[in-house]
């Protein structure tokens, strides 16, 4: 069993977290078949850096004129040549035995898509919290209403699952991660590795900080989604609860309320909804 294993990367030299990411991949206790590290038209020193790893057999390097993190990824898919893919953020660092624990995983559950739970660390690399689940799997419907996959740095898919999917949707700017775990998920079940394998760093650089942005293309992909393109009163009712708490802790009330007032909008919705329901299938 092979994995390959895509770093996509946008001046993350200056970021000062990348050599943490790389090396966490290299000192492996089962060394991947290759690291592919994909430079998205960095314009700090990334690519001078890269260059030192040209002697590593392991390590490919890609630089390309910036086109975003769907680009990077998708690059990296294209020559990565493993059985599984695995993917690591150029700011994140995985525990010594990630590889090993889902390489166990496969082999005891035969999974074709799977992911791990977090430690959550700051920017010196100290732990301040955790993102901990316990399902085995999750289905379809249920990720719907939840993105559960924490993290890209903490997902492993195979090669078959892969090719059956296609590549990230480089029109997205974000939320890109979610639309494919979607789609994935109409072929295979999502299987959590109980353990935390990825420490997950928080940092003023961090994607998901820009809540206004995130939170448009997080309903676009609920939209892309949905049965006729449009959601259900309780995917919107979840999607903005979590966007409120998002905004809440952010201490962006504005928003926050904004997100709060269509939470109780769509409470009160599926209250009507099932009162409908109840009621035409009472009369029957």
């Amino acid at each position: 069993m092979k994995f390959s294993v895509v770093l996509p990367t946008f001046n993350g030299k200056s970021k000062g977290f990348i050599n943490e990411s790389i090396n966490s991949v290299l000192n492996q206790s089962l060394k991947p078949l290759e690291l592919i590290v994909v430079n998205d038209g960095s314009s700090d020193s990334t690519k001078r850096y890269l260059e030192t790893f040209k002697t590593n057999p392991i390590v490919k390097i890609i630089n390309q004129q910036n086109s975003g993190l769907p680009a990077a990824r998708n690059a990296g898919i294209k020559l990565s040549s493993g059985d599984y893919l695995c993917f690591i953020d150029d700011d994140d660092i995985w525990e010594s035995d990630k590889l090993e624990q889902t390489q166990l995983e496969i082999l005891n559950n035969m999974e074709t898509f799977l992911h791990t739970n977090l430690t959550l660390i700051n920017e010196s690399g100290e732990t301040i919290g955790e993102q901990c689940l316990n399902h085995d799997t999750v289905n379809l419907d249920v990720l719907k209403l939840k993105n559960v996959i924490n993290s890209p740095s903490s997902v492993c898919l195979s090669r078959s699952l892969i090719e059956k999917v296609g590549l990230f949707d480089e029109s997205l700017k974000s939320s890109e991660d979610y639309d494919y775990w979607l789609r994935a998920a109409e072929y295979a079940r999502p299987h959590l590795i109980k353990k935390k394998l990825v420490r997950y760093r928080v940092h003023s650089e961090n994607m998901s900080k820009n809540l206004s942005k995130m939170e448009i293309f997080n309903l676009f992909v609920l939209y892309k989604h949905s049965s006729f393109q449009h959601p259900t009163s309780l995917q919107l009712q979840t999607f903005y609860l979590k966007f409120y708490n998002k905004y809440r802790r952010k201490k962006d009330y504005i928003n926050a309320t904004r997100c709060f007032i269509m939470y109780i909008t769509h409470t009160i919705l599926i209250h009507f909804e099932r009162r409908h329901y109840y009621d035409n299938h009472t009369k029957l």
